[in-house]
């Protein structure tokens, strides 16, 4: 039986402990945290643990699409907020728990990441996710779903060909020649060269690192229903919000119209990533019409006065500005007035001030 269940909430859920994160980019089981931390150490690690608590999962997947990987103090800053610890740190790398040494390192700033720790491998780890979940966030609604169908496609074809290969091998000896279904894969959905078709295709079959997500259907104490995704590490956690943000909201994914980082478009006329782009632009924008205006006001001044007759002054000087910056500077014949009489004031009252200085300077050279 299916149903159809509207306004439902979907809520990704993970438990509050670090993820341990190998020098080579592989995740380990999330391990026990067995006894208390020590007791100079207590209040930190709470801090710590309120924090894996309250992870934003949208916010760290746009500082991951965004994050530079040159720079290594980022890359632990990203690292520790989302809740990785770096296995090179533990005092028993193969330990299921964590030591007393650990939490220390626990506690300490960004889950004890340093640039030392920072490798190759987990650079490009990073940046295989970086590249699969920034493409797949511009696709439109109807190329993502065709792009989950054709990686359910891969799936079995990628089954089925090497099946095929290993029956060749053992009854011929020699492996065949046979279609690679990862370059059909990547062909058929437009994807870059550069991603990992594997990745790619984990990522919109499931969390990018696993086919299947454990979830639960429960109601609230309003009688409200709700869906409980439960994550296993914080890529499962950030390919989720994806999938949620995709089939279940309206939100975009659009460049920040002056810096060009990604920015999450929690509503359509969303353009900046933070308010110092936003104020940028509109202060930009407001001198260019400024000067626009400067410009059409002298304009206005250079045509004789038989020739103004019939004109509306303001009317005049808003079209003239549109006319000569092609559109680009379209204002109300009202704002034309108000900041030109605010230009003409401001002028007056500077002058004003010269003419006083230069005043007393006259007085005391006088006396």
């Amino acid at each position: 039986m299916l149903l159809t269940i509207p306004n439902v909430r979907v809520l990704v859920r993970t438990v509050p402990r670090p993820t341990v994160l190998g020098n080579d980019g592989q995740e380990f089981g999330n391990r026990l945290l067995l006894g208390n931390p020590p007791e100079q150490d207590r209040d930190a690690f709470e801090s710590a643990r309120r924090r894996l608590m309250t992870r934003d999962w949208r916010k760290l997947r746009e500082s991951l699409l965004n994050i530079n990987l040159d720079d290594l103090f980022s890359v632990c800053e990203w690292l520790g907020s989302a809740g990785y610890v770096p296995r090179a740190m533990l005092a028993e790398p193969n330990a299921v728990y964590f030591t007393a040494q650990d939490f220390a390192g626990i506690c300490s700033v960004n889950l004890g990441w340093k640039p030392d720790y920072v490798t190759q491998e987990i650079r490009q780890w990073m940046k295989g996710y970086r590249d699969v979940f920034a493409w797949l966030m511009i696709l439109r609604d109807r190329q993502f779903r065709e792009a989950i169908r054709m990686a359910k496609g891969f799936a079995i074809e990628e089954f089925e060909t090497i099946q095929t290969a290993v029956h060749e091998i053992l009854s011929k000896g020699k492996k065949p020649r046979l279609k690679d279904p990862a370059a059909s894969f990547m062909k058929e959905t437009g994807a870059p060269t550069d991603l990992n078709p594997r990745t790619l295709g984990l990522a919109l079959r499931g969390t990018a690192i696993s086919e299947v997500v454990r979830a639960e259907l429960l109601w609230d104490y309003h009688g409200k229903p709700g869906v409980i995704a439960h994550a296993d590490s914080p890529i499962d956690a950030i390919c989720l919000s994806i999938h949620i943000d995709r089939n279940f909201s309206l939100r975009g994914w659009v460049r920040c119209a002056r810096c060009g980082k990604w920015l999450d478009q929690v509503r359509g006329r969303d353009r900046f990533c933070s308010k110092k782009c936003r104020n940028y632009v509109t202060t930009t924008e407001r001198r260019k019409k400024i000067k626009a205006l400067a410009e059409a006001e002298q304009a206005w001044r250079a045509i004789p006065a038989q020739k103004r007759k019939g004109h509306d002054r303001w009317q005049w000087i808003a079209e003239w500005a549109k006319r000569r910056s092609k559109g680009k500077c379209e204002v109300e014949p009202s704002w034309a007035k108000q900041e030109l009489t605010k230009m003409k004031t401001r002028q007056q009252t500077r002058d004003g001030r010269d003419d006083s200085k230069g005043g007393k300077n006259v007085t005391l050279q006088t006396r």
